[in-house]
């Protein structure tokens, strides 16, 4: 009188770095006879112009000859750490199953767990910043360290069931809500406004690794960013025949479904007003809608 099937997958990978592979492991591409696509935020910083905002083709700190090419000291951001593939560790969970219930009725359920955790590392923060000289210039602040995202994701959905006949017409409903969330935090970005008061007084040169380390810890942020989805449903239908014409059983289905879905997305307050150096501005979401559906269907 009843059935159930489970399931549970675990998966596991290790993330496979660009720097492992030939094609990848520089973004100078010259050796292809491509373009050098290695970054101009360098740590020894690139001075540009403040009113054209185009390279002068000096810097802050003497270049290294292999990073210099085309009027820029270079970052090859291929070299290490970023990834081809991101590692990923994942688990999931099904039960499905039914009941037989008195009067030939019939009880379904499904229930769907799922979790991902996901773990990047970027380089530290490029940005352009404006020394006490007044002299702007594209650079890389190496003592700010890796940035690190850690992102959790969770997915769940239920529904029930009914059917079975009354008479000669079969009829079910059903019921039930899916959801997923995601979790996202930031370590080793920085508070914009007070990273380039510091910068612009001196008390930070962003081209050096011997800065004040509480200082600097003290203008670092955390972003945190919250976004969820989720989708309530129902459905009804019922079938049968309505009688028997000459090219044969004169059938019917009547049906219904009806949902209600929502979405929000929340980046903290700081990355709402753009002041988190080493990211993007992002706007919050907050939305709904409601949706209606019935139709009929007959066959000869």
């Amino acid at each position: 009188g009843f059935n159930i099937l489970a399931s549970l997958d675990l998966f596991k990978r290790n993330p496979i770095y660009r720097k492992d592979r030939e094609i990848s492991r520089s973004s100078d591409f010259r050796r292809f006879g491509g373009p050098d696509s290695r970054s101009g935020f360098s740590p020894y910083g690139n001075i540009i112009n403040g009113l054209t905002g185009i390279t002068t083709g000096a810097t802050v700190r003497p270049c290294p000859p292999e990073l210099y090419s085309d009027g820029l000291c270079r970052y090859d951001f291929n070299a290490d750490l970023l990834t081809a593939y991101n590692g990923a560790d994942r688990a999931s969970g099904m039960v499905v199953g039914s009941l037989k219930l008195p009067n030939d009725i019939r009880l379904t359920g499904e229930v769907l767990l799922a979790q991902t955790k996901d773990h990047f590392e970027g380089h530290p923060i490029p940005d352009i910043f404006v020394p006490p000289s007044g002299d702007p210039y594209f650079g890389r602040f190496m003592q700010g360290g890796l940035r690190i995202t850690d992102r959790q994701s969770d997915l769940s959905q239920i529904s029930l069931g009914l059917e079975g006949m009354v008479r000669a017409i079969e009829w079910k409903i059903d019921a039930g809500q899916g959801r997923s969330k995601i979790v996202s935090n930031d370590q080793n970005y920085f508070n914009a406004t007070l990273f380039n008061v510091e910068t612009s007084s001196g008390a930070i040169d962003p081209t050096v690794l011997t800065n004040n380390q509480a200082l600097v810890d003290s203008l670092k942020v955390t972003p945190h960013r919250e976004g969820e989805s989720s989708v309530a449903f129902a459905n009804a239908k019922v079938s049968g025949e309505l009688g028997v014409l000459s090219g044969g059983p004169l059938g019917y289905a009547l049906g219904a479904s009806v949902w209600r879905e929502k979405l929000s997305d929340t980046p903290d307050a700081l990355t709402q007003a753009g002041e988190v150096m080493g990211s993007i501005q992002q706007a919050a979401v907050n939305a709904s809608r409601f949706g209606l559906q019935a139709g009929i269907y007959a066959r000869d």
